[in-house]
């Protein structure tokens, strides 16, 4: 199963998304993988500094990472697209099925909420922005191991 997450800038949210759900898809053991793309991603840009300290706290890296922007491929190749918010959902409405479109927050919960965009703040709300992220991931996680 290949799981593709997307924020605008592929810098902060969907970064760190993809390395929590790595770790808690090796956990339970699930044949999953996850991706993260932009919308509007400077291809090749690093994860912001801040969200590679967010991480480190898990006991995870975002060294390697580089911005990549989302393709028609990204979505093919994809079981299920999450984006951080309603906004970027509507963006992908035209090129995404349906089936596989979701927020994070409506595949968890069922209703549209926004993962609150960390960029240029304090290193404690991207620390609050990747406990959010690991709460619903793990919701995710359990909801995908039990289809």
């Amino acid at each position: 199963m290949k799981i593709v997450f997307v924020c605008t800038g592929n810098t902060c949210r969907s970064p760190m998304a993809q390395v929590i759900a790595n770790e808690v898809f090796k956990s339970m053991d699930m044949d999953a993988e996850a991706v993260s793309r932009g919308i509007f991603a400077s291809e090749g840009e690093p994860a912001s500094e801040y969200a590679r300290l967010a991480v480190r706290n898990y006991g995870l890296s975002l060294e390697e990472h580089r911005a990549k922007q989302i393709t028609a491929q990204d979505i093919a190749d994809a079981d299920y697209v999450l984006t951080m918010t309603a906004e970027h959902k509507r963006m992908l409405e035209r090129i995404c099925p349906a089936e596989k479109l979701f927020t994070l927050k409506g595949f968890c919960f069922g209703t549209d909420g926004d993962i609150s965009d960390p960029f240029g703040q304090s290193p404690s709300v991207y620390m609050e922005c990747a406990e959010e992220l690991a709460d619903c991931i793990k919701i995710m996680a359990e909801k995908l191991k039990n289809k």
